[in-house]
């Protein structure tokens, strides 16, 4: 769902080492119509902004690829046709992926409308399919995530930037 939250607010909402990033993240939000509040806070538990990547801006056992931490096993060729590494194209890609796994649960009614922004989020991080099969077995979309907890973590970062952006003189 996109924000109402101003660019001013969310740049100022962000840590330091986010806010280099905070243009890219709102642009890449705006165009997708997703909350830029939620993909920041998909960047922030990503990579940190960042800062939890190796030299080569890489994590994940290399796998994952740079600040949204684009999966080389599920993205190949856009890996290796993309410079992954700028944070425009990385912010982008992250930001299509998540559309697209948003969009994916809206199309299945067997997931409930309450699960459906949860499993689109659990999706950036395990693949829809996997998140698809632990539904339809009557689990929560993140037991099928990294910590079990990616939504629920992801959600309470974005309500914490979101709070701030509330919080924020105009």
């Amino acid at each position: 769902m996109p924000s109402r939250t101003s660019q001013h607010a969310f740049t100022a909402a962000l840590p330091s080492a986010a806010r280099p990033f905070a243009g890219n993240l709102f642009s890449a939000a705006s165009v997708y119509g997703i909350d830029p509040c939620l993909l920041a806070a998909i960047c922030e538990r990503e990579s940190n902004y960042g800062q939890a990547l190796d030299g080569a801006m890489t994590g994940d056992g290399g796998h994952g690829r740079g600040l949204m931490q684009i999966d080389d096993r599920a993205h190949r060729a856009w890996v290796e046709s993309h410079d992954w590494r700028d944070p425009a194209t990385n912010i982008e890609k992250g930001a299509s992926i998540l559309n697209e796994a948003l969009s994916y649960f809206a199309k299945h009614p067997e997931v409930l409308d309450l699960l459906r922004e949860p499993a689109g989020v659990a999706a950036y991080n395990a693949g829809a399919a996997a998140v698809l099969r632990a539904v339809r077995a009557g689990k929560h979309p993140d037991a099928v995530t990294t910590r079990r907890d990616y939504s629920a973590d992801v959600f309470r970062r974005q309500n914490r930037l979101a709070a701030k952006a509330a919080r924020a003189p105009e």
